[in-house]
């Protein structure tokens, strides 16, 4: 939402840079320049310091060949029960802690640019049907997003939780 917000105007913005990708005429940026994007952004700086404290994406780069598969010949093999890996429990960990922080990475992303995707349906159910939403209850925050943090930023990394509760006006318990 960011790019968009930030590229409305631009002479044929939407047809050749979203409307193209759209009907698979014309793929996404190259990681390279997102990632320039992402990290030249104001509104992600605070995000960003925290995503780069530890390596953890540097390896999760290199195992998943700059973030495009996971497709190394060894981690294709361990879907093939016949054949014995000693460190197949090893890599199927290390898989799922990948897909843990790429998580992560995303969704903190998201809540951060868009807070207003962890709203619960309250306000609006209120409005629906005729009657005054409760005070403030546009900044509640959906059970489900309640949950996810509890579970998974709070074990995890809960520094984001931090920034996630000081950087947006949402509600997170």
């Amino acid at each position: 939402m960011g790019y968009i917000n930030q590229n409305v105007g631009r002479a044929d913005f939407y047809v050749t840079e979203i409307n193209d990708w759209l009907h698979g005429k014309k793929p996404l940026p190259r990681m390279s320049k997102m990632a320039k994007y992402l990290n030249s952004s104001v509104s992600l700086f605070e995000l960003n310091k925290l995503l780069d404290l530890d390596k953890r994406y540097d390896g999760v780069r290199d195992r998943c060949n700059d973030n495009m598969h996971y497709n190394f010949f060894s981690f294709l093999v361990l879907n093939d029960g016949n054949i014995y890996m000693k460190e197949r429990l090893q890599h199927l960990e290390q898989l799922q802690q990948d897909i843990r922080d790429v998580f992560i990475l995303n969704i903190a992303y998201i809540l951060t640019i868009n807070e207003h995707y962890m709203m619960s349906s309250d306000y609006m159910d209120h409005l629906e049907v005729g009657m005054s939403p409760p005070e403030n209850s546009q900044y509640w925050v959906a059970p489900f997003i309640q949950e996810m943090v509890n579970k998974i930023f709070i074990e995890e990394r809960s520094d984001i939780l931090e920034l996630l509760k000081s950087s947006t006006n949402m509600e997170l318990a």
